[in-house]
């Protein structure tokens, strides 16, 4: 797939390395969102009208709140507990996953036996990959809209290594299905809708709803037709994108040109993606770091000055066909104000070292504590790599300088102008983000191996 105004620009895989723990805590800053909570629902068992959301996906389920993908997600990330909670969406089948040869992961951290079992927004969308694991061996449709019940903080998160305790801890492991329909195939248009043109085969097409998608041969690009209607891209892209092959991330990207949204490009997944295109990948801890073209600047280029001004191109490579199928956008070029460059703009990359995207909601608190540091010399910080699992110690745990009874969040390479790297651990402790300097000792993964 391709956006003409985001040219060459694909997502890679990042090797960020190892560490061991030193020193004490650097900065602190502003504090995480609080733990969340989920009332009850008033919805009567005898009630002979259940509320649903658009596309039929209960509301409400024995009266708990059924939480959409996204906002399951962010959920996860807060939840302090094993308290169970619902998620409904769309799910397909298990995709052809390469897998890499070595791939020894925590049982609660992701890997390619754990991450066939998608949940998306709508059908077909990758939403929770990888975020789910059916430990009980649940029977579940490979086809239709779902509700499950799940819990984060499983116990079993405890057999993690500091390392990947963060995302084991956020887990979302399934104890039941509570509502399968497995004959449905399509979710309604998403509200509020935003119509728009596009051209395939020479022939134009007004998109009104997502029923005037189906004309389009690809499934991935009618996924991209029905999500780019959705009037404002915060409303399309998920918290676990950019991934390679996002129907939700190029959506969010086709709906911020034509509105000539700039709030994209302070995105930290908008940072990302340039960042990586700009880079061709992140190196890994032990080679050095050269400067990058500034995300926000480049984003702010690109849509401020499209190469063809109304018109974006997108097409599906893998669409199987000899030729990729291609359809065009067409829109009336927005008047977008003119901003200055930002003075400080260094490159982000929020993946963890086999590529997967991670929570950008995380990634935007370790990243903000990170810039904030006074000790960090922000100013000469050209590369920020933010990952969402802790440098293992050397020492016995906890790490020395870790915040006693602290959650961690994840950890940062930072590069600076002058070819230095330093690394930090993130922890939530006392309502703040804290960063523990780390350092760097060789590994296994170092090199991205």
């Amino acid at each position: 797939m391709s956006l003409s105004s985001f040219a060459r620009i694909a997502v890679v895989l990042v090797a960020l390395g190892v560490g061991a723990c030193g020193g004490g805590p650097v900065v602190s800053s502003s504090p995480p969102a609080p733990a969340p909570s989920l009332s009850p629902v008033s919805n009567s068992p005898g009630s002979s009208s259940i509320p649903t959301y658009p596309d039929g996906i209960p509301r409400v389920v024995d009266g708990l709140p059924v939480l959409r993908p996204s906002a399951a997600a962010a959920y996860a990330e807060a939840a302090t507990d094993a308290t169970p909670f619902l998620v409904g969406g769309w799910t397909v089948g298990a995709p052809g996953i390469s897998c890499p040869t070595a791939f020894s992961r925590p049982a609660l951290a992701p890997s390619c036996l754990t991450q066939m079992y998608w949940l998306g927004e709508a059908p077909g969308l990758q939403g929770l990959w990888g975020r789910l694991f059916n430990l009980a061996g649940l029977a579940l449709p490979q086809t239709g809209a779902v509700v499950l019940r799940v819990h984060t903080h499983d116990p079993l998160a405890s057999a993690c290594s500091a390392e990947f305790r963060r995302q084991c801890d956020t887990a979302m492991v399934m104890d039941a299905l509570v509502w399968a329909n497995e004959t449905a195939t399509a979710s309604p248009t998403p509200v509020p809708a935003s119509p728009y043109h596009l051209a395939l085969g020479g022939t134009d097409h007004l998109i009104r709803s997502a029923s005037d998608c189906t004309f389009i041969p690809s499934a991935w690009l009618r996924d991209f037709c029905a999500l780019a209607l959705r009037a404002d891209w915060r409303a399309i892209a998920t918290d676990g994108d950019p991934l390679g092959r996002s129907e939700t991330w190029y959506a969010a990207m086709a709906r911020a040109q034509m509105d000539g949204d700039l709030s994209i490009c302070d995105d930290v997944r908008m940072r990302t993606w340039l960042t990586l295109a700009s880079k061709g990948g992140a190196p890994s801890p032990s080679a050095s770091l050269p400067p990058v073209v500034g995300p926000i600047a480049t984003c702010r280029t690109i849509l401020s000055n499209p190469p063809r001004p109304g018109s974006i191109s997108v097409d599906d490579s893998s669409s199987g066909t000899k030729k990729p199928v291609s359809l065009t956008v067409t829109y009336q070029p927005p008047t977008i104000p003119l901003l200055p460059q930002p003075v400080f703009d260094p490159g982000v990359v929020c993946t963890d070292e086999y590529g997967f995207s991670m929570s950008a909601t995380t990634c935007s608190l370790i990243l903000g504590a990170v810039l904030a540091s006074t000790d960090l010399d922000s100013s000469s910080i050209t590369i920020v790599g933010v990952r969402p699992h802790l440098l293992p110690c050397t020492a016995p745990l906890p790490c020395p300088g870790e915040p006693q009874g602290a959650t961690g969040l994840g950890s940062a390479l930072i590069g600076y102008r002058d070819r230095r790297t330093v690394y930090v651990n993130a922890f939530s402790t006392g309502g703040a983000a804290v960063l523990v300097a780390v350092v760097p000792q060789p590994s296994s993964r170092t090199g991205g191996s």
